[in-house]
């Protein structure tokens, strides 16, 4: 942990618990039950959208390299939690931070939700470069209030942004490796009419 991951985490937690409203939209923000979800349904979404078939088929190996870019997102989060225990915020300073979210149980980096947000963000740019604007921003919003919630410091939020923006390419190169696969399984859905 560094001075600066500590004194700007103690600023930003400074202000739960003085003003309600503020407080209940920082835990809104911060749940797993706003942008998580909706991160999973922008990607079902981007499976249906599309002006004709080619431009729907090329969404739909979109959609699944995103998928893909989540997977080995969490992947790394979770290679990076076995290397490096690094404790929590609210377990590390616990007379300085007031915890406003559940206590997790892995380490604090990298911050697992911005991770998988800016995997999404990246990995659907070529559908909308306005949605992926939107996305990262959603991501970022869930590392600040996360930190602002006594979760995470800044640099796992930074860490996990940097990983998740990373792995839309891992993602692409995994998919041309199964690329005959993907095609076939894309074709037959779209033959029962579930793409």
């Amino acid at each position: 942990m560094n001075l600066f991951d500590t004194e700007i985490t103690k600023w930003l937690n400074s202000g739960p618990g003085g003003f309600g409203p503020l407080d209940w939209v920082i835990k809104l923000l911060a749940s797993d039950y706003l942008f998580p979800p909706m991160f999973a349904l922008v990607i079902i979404g981007v499976i249906f959208i599309g002006r004709n078939p080619e431009e729907r088929f090329r969404y739909q190996r979109i959609a699944f390299k995103a998928v893909i870019a989540i997977a080995m997102s969490n992947w790394v989060v979770a290679i990076f939690n076995s290397q490096f225990d690094r404790a929590r915020p609210y377990v590390a300073l616990p007379d300085d931070i007031e915890l406003m979210f559940y206590p997790a149980t892995d380490p604090s980096f990298p911050a697992n939700p911005t991770a998988v947000g800016f995997a999404v963000a990246v990995a659907l740019f070529p559908v909308s470069r306005r949605l992926s604007i939107g996305l990262a921003s959603a991501a970022l919003i869930v590392g600040f209030t996360r930190v602002y919630a006594g979760a995470f410091y800044p640099t796992d939020v930074a860490g996990a942004a940097v990983i998740g923006a990373a792995m839309p390419s891992v993602a692409g190169g995994i998919i041309r490796l199964f690329d005959p696969a993907l095609n076939l399984a894309l074709r037959v859905a779209r033959a029962f009419a579930v793409a």
